[in-house]
């Protein structure tokens, strides 16, 4: 029993498969040998005598799972660009996306771990995988940008930022230089449509679960106070 009340599953005489697993459960494989299957790239844990006490229910267990991708024990979740990578690629579960067609995902590692934005995500129910992906490099800060043939997932960030013995340095020479000598035709070259100042939201809200409270639903908010004095509250519904 660990200091805040985890107990290994070994400890509770649980065999505990990871997924890399090439041979059935043993003690399925002596007594019913022909259901034992393998499970190949499927987590699970087995009991082959559990003690029910005086109830023939089974007790309730709450499982901590440390994905493939965590990071440390002490920093236990996980750089979203290796997430974005693995589900481009991996051969069971990916998209199938060629590896060569990804661009550096370094910008994008580094401004993740510098800020301390790494991520567990629990994927349960099926979904396109560029809803997932989009979903995850909005919710640190980032973009995806196809570029040269390659994506490539770029920060929002613009200054220098150290976390977790990485520092970010964001590229911020401009890549071109463009005046209206530049473009063909009389009309304006760039236009920019913006939503007023007294309809945009001032409040936003992210719902996320929090290890630190038995992950517990919380809720985090930022707000542009002195918008909100001038034109009225305007919340965002709460992203999850």
């Amino acid at each position: 029993i660990t200091d805040n009340g985890e107990t290994p599953a070994e400890r509770l005489d649980f065999a505990v498969f990871d997924g890399s697993q090439t041979a059935a459960w043993e003690w399925l494989t002596s007594k019913h040998a022909d259901e034992a299957l393998t499970y190949p790239n499927l987590a699970y844990v087995a009991i082959s005598q559990a003690q029910l006490g005086s109830s023939p229910s089974f007790d309730n267990h709450i499982f901590e799972v440390y994905g493939r991708y965590s990071h440390s024990s002490t920093l236990p979740d996980a750089d979203p660009a290796l997430i974005v990578y693995d589900l481009l690629t991996n051969p069971v579960y990916g998209a199938g996306y060629p590896a060569d067609k990804i661009g550096d995902l370094s910008d994008f590692s580094d401004y993740c771990f510098a800020t301390g934005m790494l991520i567990s995500p629990a994927l349960t129910e099926q979904r396109a995988a560029h809803e997932i992906i989009k979903e995850l490099v909005e919710s640190v800060n980032c973009a995806v940008v196809p570029t040269g043939g390659k994506i490539k997932i770029v920060p929002y960030g613009d200054e220098i930022t150290t976390g977790n013995d990485v520092t970010f340095t964001p590229d911020l020479t401009p890549v071109y230089d463009l005046t209206d000598d530049d473009f063909i035709g009389d009309d304006e070259p760039v236009k920019v449509r913006r939503r007023r100042d007294a309809d945009a939201f001032n409040r936003v809200q992210i719902e996320f679960t929090n290890r630190a409270n038995q992950y517990n639903a919380e809720t985090i908010e930022a707000k542009d106070q002195a918008n909100i004095e001038l034109y009225g509250l305007r919340s965002e519904d709460p992203r999850k």
